[in-house]
């Protein structure tokens, strides 16, 4: 177990994500320069699941999801979709304040593939919103690719 120091950076039910740092900073590929590295894991009673070693998020994939999670909250329906080699997490608002949560978790890529569901409320939500917002102001989007998607 890689035990973490300090409350994870990001989380919405059993998952939790800790940002550890940007590698690359001074990269001249976009997605380099973006990659935010990242610790994770995801407890449940019966199931740990841990993802590490140079696994990360891109910072233009995480603004996006922000984005999606803005609507979901004001909206309380729609999806959110945060996706990484790594990782797949989808929520999917019922208009009534309850979200359905597909995380599905690769920590080996091939050899290992891990699918959760779950349901969170809209005070989670918001929750992940807030924390998000804060990964994304300590690792922002670079300059060079603010007004685009993706580089």
């Amino acid at each position: 177990m890689n035990a973490q120091p300090t409350a994870p950076h990001f989380s919405l039910g059993p998952l939790s994500i800790w940002a550890k740092s940007r590698p690359y900073p001074d990269a001249e590929d976009g997605w380099d320069e973006a990659f935010i590295e990242v610790y994770a894991s995801v407890s449940l009673p019966n199931a740990w699941v841990e993802v590490g070693g140079g696994n990360g998020l891109v910072s233009m994939a995480l603004a996006q999801f922000i984005s999606a999670l803005e609507r979901l909250d004001d909206t309380l329906s729609g999806r959110a979709e945060l996706q990484a080699d790594w990782l797949n997490l989808t929520l999917t608002g019922d208009g009534l304040g309850h979200c359905g949560v597909v995380l599905e978790v690769y920590p080996g890529y091939v050899e290992q593939w891990h699918r959760f569901r779950f349901e969170v409320d809209q005070t989670q939500v918001r929750s992940a919103l807030v924390q998000a917002k804060s990964v994304l102001a300590t690792y922002p989007v670079p300059p060079k690719y603010a007004s685009t998607p993706t580089p």
